[in-house]
């Protein structure tokens, strides 16, 4: 059986457009996490932190293999630390840390900065007095960027926790 060029055009289309939401699957992508994510960013950057989080989670839902998703757990790790929910800041941001190549020096820096503030908040809050998770979180920083704006910040950080030992 022979096939016209309109049926060898349909059948190549309609193997591009599988092609095409393989591919798109397999990434993780999904426009409505985009959406999302966006949402988020502007719910957070208007300090609404509950729906900020909503967002992000939304976003982790409708893509799970999101290639991107190492900034999805660490915009909602930030938005976890504002609204004092230590524990699960410091599980965002270790998830962050744990998508993120050793080569995004800055982005990993971000995120040891954070999740060390949220080992500081939580050990503030507790009233503990063993920051050893946060001063490690800190140093981990400064090994990354050492010239870092904040790198002063950092230091008195680590050098009153040295003091409580």
């Amino acid at each position: 059986m022979i096939r016209t060029d309109r049926q060898n055009g349909t059948v190549f289309t309609a193997l591009l457009l599988v092609t095409l939401v393989v591919l798109s699957c397999s990434k993780g992508y999904n426009r409505y996490a985009d959406e999302y994510y966006a949402q988020g960013k502007i719910f957070y950057q208007n300090m609404d932190y509950n729906r900020s989080i909503d967002s992000f989670s939304k976003v982790l839902e409708l893509a799970p293999a999101g290639e991107d998703n190492n900034r999805v757990y660490y915009m909602r790790g930030r938005s976890y630390l504002k609204n004092r929910q230590y524990d699960q800041a410091i599980y965002d941001f270790t998830r962050a840390l744990e998508l993120t190549g050793e080569g995004e020096k800055n982005l990993r820096f971000l995120i040891y900065e954070m999740r060390g503030d949220a080992y500081f908040g939580k050990n503030a809050w507790l009233k503990k007095a063993d920051p050893q998770r946060a001063l490690a979180d800190a140093k981990e920083a400064l090994m990354l960027k050492p010239d870092e704006k904040r790198y002063d910040d950092l230091v008195y950080e680590i050098g009153s926790g040295a003091k409580r030992k």
